[in-house]
């Protein structure tokens, strides 16, 4: 018998307030306010923080990504939680 996982309860991404990034040549050079800290995101990073910055919610940010990349939705949604909650980590996103 299969048990099935409660899903994670993550709609609604935004950028902290005062994060600041810019895309150059297809990567992100983000500054955290709090620190002064510059991230610099690849192609896919910037992809998903550009969608971000649009106030796009996870599910549509998910499907956005297996339309631009070659991927499947399980991976897609994989991967781009897990990068959502580095972006938390780092105080670059607030996750709701």
């Amino acid at each position: 018998m299969k048990v099935k996982k409660k899903p994670e309860k993550i709609g609604k991404i935004r950028l902290r307030d005062g994060v600041a990034f810019r895309i150059i040549e297809g990567e992100a050079a983000v500054l955290r306010p709090d620190d002064g800290t510059l991230m610099i995101l690849n192609e896919t990073g910037s992809f998903i923080l550009n969608n971000i910055r649009k106030g796009m919610l996870i599910d549509t940010l998910i499907k956005k990504v297996v339309d631009e990349y070659d991927t499947t939705l399980k991976k897609a949604e994989k991967d781009v939680k897990s990068f959502l909650k580095i972006l938390e980590k780092e105080s670059i996103v607030e996750i709701s």
